[in-house]
């Protein structure tokens, strides 16, 4: 299994930083096994960003310079569940 990155969609191609006021996705890197399960939880400066719980987030505008982190936990029958973290400054 691998890890996450935070990335910025842009229509169909991906920039490595959270952009404020677009859409960020924890694109999941490295196979996982069939049956895989993921959850997202997402911060906002330390603090957990309440209802985040999917792949994408909106960013507002208001967040540009702050720190975004995004957690994920995979688990899958019979595997060791796989917990993965990213960072990123909002630009």
């Amino acid at each position: 299994a691998g890890g996450v990155d935070i990335s910025t969609f842009s229509g169909d191609s991906l920039n490595n930083s959270p952009l404020a006021g677009k859409t960020v996705s924890a694109m999941l890197t490295g196979k996982s096994p069939s049956g895989a399960k993921a959850k997202w939880t997402w911060w906002l400066n330390g603090k957990k960003i309440a209802g985040a719980t999917k792949q994408r987030l909106k960013l507002p505008k208001s967040w540009k310079g702050k720190t975004l982190k995004v957690r994920v936990v995979r688990s899958a029958k019979g595997y060791t569940t796989k917990t993965s973290t990213d960072t990123a400054k909002i630009r």
